[in-house]
């Protein structure tokens, strides 16, 4: 599943000269404003058949948070690592069963996002140049990573605003 070019000038668009990780600081509030008194019935409705639903976002951010983390990591601590791809849509359908709550999941986002951001706000400029090998974009530093998470963060928080106002849905 390569990500394609159109996919990364997107999330560049999507993300301005926002500053990545004040972009990162405020996915948690957002988020929670979002879903605060939404019968859990409607975290569960898809926006189209096919596509995911707001609590499948939610699973997806927390996932994304882990496997992100350990591409930091890697790029941070090793030299030119090699930084493996995932299936996103592959991990939605057939990790659901191990999914808590909604508020677990909400928790378990919010600590590993804590952690990421600590890491990244104490690295020096030049730490954030280091680059790994990912299997599907090439070489990327850990400053592309940054603004890519970010603006992935954005373009999640545009689709559970837009799941919840039932755009798109089926009749």
């Amino acid at each position: 599943m390569t990500a394609p070019a159109g996919y990364l000038t997107r999330l560049a668009d999507r993300l301005g000269d926002q500053d990545p990780l004040d972009v990162l600081a405020r996915l948690l509030p957002e988020l929670r404003a979002l879903l605060a008194g939404v019968p859990a019935g409607e975290l569960g409705r898809r926006e189209s058949p096919g596509r995911w639903s707001a609590r499948d976002v939610v699973e997806h951010l927390a996932d994304h948070e882990l496997v992100i983390g350990v591409r930091y990591r890697l790029i941070l601590a090793e030299p030119g690592p090699a930084i493996g791809a995932f299936d996103p849509d592959a991990w939605v359908a057939r990790l659901a069963n191990g999914r808590g709550t909604l508020d677990e999941t909400l928790e378990e986002l919010a600590l590993a996002r804590r952690r990421n951001l600590r890491l990244l706000r104490v690295q020096p400029p030049e730490a954030l140049m280091r680059a790994g090998l990912h299997a599907e974009r090439g070489w990327e530093t850990a400053a592309r990573l940054l603004a890519i998470h970010a603006a992935h963060d954005l373009v999640h928080l545009d689709q559970v605003r837009r799941v919840l106002a039932g755009a798109g849905r089926a009749a």
